[in-house]
């Protein structure tokens, strides 16, 4: 059975999923990991509660012990299933080299037991290179299946598209919100529509995308939109297309 762990750290943050059959190095991995600010979704210790974690929760990153009681579960996972989160492993100080290691389970990440944060922190960055320099690419911005990544204020950011009420661009840059919180990241208004490349997104105005998605409070009243108690404009080339949307999720 999958652990669920409580959470005490900000909402929006990178969700990790941590393997380990050692419940006190299980523990302080998820002591270190909030420290730096991600979140423990939840723990694991067998093939059978790591499948089930990763068809729960969006993981956006493993960390899992080298040997474990059901040997190479997480390897035998990853060998088997596509689209799968990066991949940190712990190996213990008497086997092969940290370096070694890395090499021979590449494209795995891996360091030695017992680690220091500051170990984790680089290990962290290592393993979600290749993402980062995704979003570097793309103007900040990128989906992943349900998930969209972020860059803002210089961190690498996990949203559920759901989350988001609507997106106002301001120059270069753009604004995310999601109720009380604002992410700003680097990126044009038509790359961010074009990312998210979901039905529900429609831009409403040259300068805002709202999320007509239902489970929103929406209203259309004196040229501007509702949505969740804040007030957008309406452009008239985007009026339309606007009302056509809202209808058809009525029905």
């Amino acid at each position: 059975m999958v652990v669920k762990t409580s959470l005490v750290k900000r909402k929006y943050s990178l969700n990790c999923l941590v393997v380990a059959d050692d419940a006190a190095f299980a523990l302080d991995t998820k002591v270190k990991v909030e420290e730096l600010g991600l979140r423990v979704k939840t723990i694991a210790s067998t093939a059978e509660e790591v499948d089930a974690a990763l068809h729960s929760y969006p993981i956006d990153i493993i960390l899992s012990e080298e040997n474990l009681n059901d040997t190479n579960c997480v390897k035998e996972i990853y060998d088997t299933m596509e689209n799968l989160p990066p991949l940190i492993l712990f190996s213990d100080l008497d086997s092969i080299s940290a370096q070694e290691k890395a090499i021979a389970a590449s494209p795995y990440v891996s360091i030695s037991r017992p680690f220091e944060e500051v170990t984790l922190k680089l290990a962290l960055g290592d393993a979600l290179k290749n993402r980062i320099n995704a979003l570097k690419e793309n103007g900040d911005i990128r989906k992943e299946q349900d998930t969209l990544y972020i860059r803002s204020s210089g961190k690498l950011i996990s949203l559920e598209m759901n989350e988001i009420n609507y997106i106002k661009a301001e120059g270069n840059y753009c604004t995310i919100h999601i109720d009380s919180k604002r992410f700003v990241i680097r990126s044009s208004i038509s790359n961010v529509l074009k990312t998210l490349d979901r039905p529900n997104f429609v831009q409403i105005h040259r300068g805002y995308i709202a999320n007509v998605n239902p489970v929103h409070e929406l209203a259309i009243s004196k040229g501007n939109l509702k949505v969740v108690n804040q007030e957008l404009p309406i452009g008239r080339k985007y009026k339309n297309e606007l009302v056509s949307m809202m209808k058809y999720l009525e029905c």
